[in-house]
């Protein structure tokens, strides 16, 4: 079959599938078994949990074993342990799943656009603008929304008064 695992340093280094097991690829997010919990993440060739590489679901550590029956045995990594670098990962397939992908892009660049401009209108109403969130917070404060001015507070301070009068919303 087309399945290996490599390595690039120190040197460059092929493990090919041996056809004795079929563990090529492991991958599990969330399930949980009811007899226990089963390993979180990715893994390559051996088994549940005892894979030759194994990359924890935060993509974060890993870990590497130098056999397992579905790949060529030798050494993948230095240590039996590391921590996660980068991942590169490719994606293979035809012009029309190209085109899928594009067509869902697309989609949620137009859902992301979408939710960033708000119709201030449809939030507030149209006729009900003095129940808006930014009168009622300048209510609080002390504001006069009938001369745009300042009342005092307790304590005798006063509140500044914006220039030109009255508050005007702006929808």
């Amino acid at each position: 079959n087309d399945c290996f695992l490599f390595t690039l340093q120190p040197t460059l280094r092929v493990f090919p599938a041996t056809g004795h097991k079929t563990n090529y690829m492991y991958f599990n997010a969330t399930i949980k078994s009811k007899e226990k919990e089963l390993h979180r993440g990715i893994g390559f060739g051996g088994r549940i949990p005892y894979f030759r590489l194994a990359i924890d679901e935060g993509l974060c550590r890993g870990s590497a074993a130098d056999f397992c029956t579905t790949y060529a045995k030798g050494d993948l990594t230095r240590d039996t342990t590391f921590d996660v670098e980068s991942i590169e990962v490719w994606g293979c397939g035809d012009e029309e799943s190209l085109g899928k992908l594009d067509v869902y892009h697309a989609s949620v660049s137009a859902e992301v656009e979408k939710g960033r401009k708000v119709d201030r209108r449809a939030f507030l109403g149209e006729d009900n603008w003095q129940e808006s969130p930014d009168l009622v917070i300048l209510k609080l404060g002390g504001v006069d929304l009938n001369t745009g001015g300042g009342t005092d507070r307790p304590g005798g301070e006063e509140c500044g008064k914006p220039q030109g009068g009255r508050i005007v919303p702006v929808v």
